[in-house]
């Protein structure tokens, strides 16, 4: 799992437009240079976030390890609970991208495929950046013993 954290397949150039990326990195900037930040990353030749997670304080503990039925699980848990709690729209959302992923797993072996999951919101805030922007924020890596497909998926609302 570290050697995924720290390769680029955790690079999020696709999460955002062009204009959104520059919009971004100027709040990035000010923020730093306001000092609100600069004290924690003085220092850093590299600031790159990943979804709302600083991605240099990502590790694999901040994954939960599942098997096929637990991921499924935890998936319809957070359905039912932003359900029960109103927010429709987010689990409108989600059951599209869930149901996108579970599509694609249908050629992959879904069933023997270990799935790391990590959600942002489960993490402590000194991962975060303080202006959070997102509803929700999910990433599942899947891998396969003895293949060097990984697949993963992030799910997120802002």
């Amino acid at each position: 799992m570290d050697d995924i954290i720290h390769s680029d397949l955790l690079n999020e150039d696709y999460f955002s437009t062009k204009e959104q990326k520059v919009e971004i990195q100027k709040q990035l900037d000010q923020l730093i240079s306001f000092g609100k930040m600069a004290a924690a990353y003085r220092g850093d030749d590299k600031f790159e976030l990943y979804g709302p997670i600083l991605k240099s304080k990502i590790k694999s503990s901040d994954f939960q390890r599942l098997d096929y039925k637990s991921y499924l699980i935890k998936m319809q848990s957070y359905k039912t609970q932003w359900t029960d709690e109103g927010w429709t729209y987010l689990v409108d959302g989600i059951t599209e991208f869930h149901q996108f992923a579970l599509e694609h797993l249908e050629n992959e072996t879904a069933a023997k495929r270990e799935y790391y999951f990590l959600d942002a919101g489960l993490i402590g805030n000194n991962k975060l950046f303080e202006v959070n922007w997102y509803d929700y924020f999910f990433t599942v890596i899947s891998t396969l013993e003895n293949s060097d497909k990984v697949l993963i998926w992030n799910f997120g609302s802002d």
